[in-house]
Formats: structure tokens, sequence, C-alpha cells
């Protein structure tokens, strides 16, 4: 039996504002970061020590990487070719926040 006793009141309101600081948050966040990486980068060190962390530079060359869905649709597989080799993909869920406009 529900009882007033056992409810938890949630504002929902509250939370969406909050999870949308949050992402701004980690947006900034990450327009930093990837800002940082260039200069660390462009410096021509292969390791950089900072008084807490350390960071290495690595240069990653090309490699090629096949393209297997465009060499599928040349093959023309039929669709019992497709389907024996097609799975579900597995659910998630995604909360998707955006600003709103005049706020």
């Amino acid at each position: 039996m529900n009882t007033a006793s056992n409810v938890v009141s949630i504002d929902f309101v509250a939370l969406v504002d909050e999870l949308g600081l949050i992402k701004a948050q980690a947006a900034d966040l990450k327009s930093r970061e990837d800002a940082i990486k260039a200069q660390l980068t462009g410096s021509g060190f292969a390791a950089l020590e900072g008084k807490f962390f350390r960071a290495a530079v690595s240069i990653c060359e090309r490699s090629p990487k096949t393209d297997w869905e465009a060499v599928a649709a040349k093959l023309s597989p039929s669709r019992q070719l497709i389907a024996a080799h097609t799975h579900a993909q597995d659910s998630y869920v995604a909360v998707r926040v955006s600003a709103r406009k005049g706020a």
C-alpha cells in the first residue's frame, strides 16, 4: 500500500536544467581540452611534464581502413545472405538536452 510517507517528490524541471548546465560545462571543457591538445601537439615535444600530470604526444600514422559496407554493396548480396549476417543491436536509452530559446 502506497502512503504519503513513501512518496518521494522529484523536481524534474530542476533536473532538466541541471543536466543542461552540466552538458554546457562539458562542452566548454571539451573545447578547452581540444585547444590545449593542439598547443601541446604543436610544441614539437614528445613528452611534457606538469606538476601533477605528464603528457605524451604520439603521432599515429595513417593506416588503411576497408569500407566493408561499400565492398558488400558492390557484390550485390542477396537478401537472404544479408539476413543471415544481420543481428539486432542492443537497446539503449538516450537523453538529449538542448538550450531553450530565450532562456
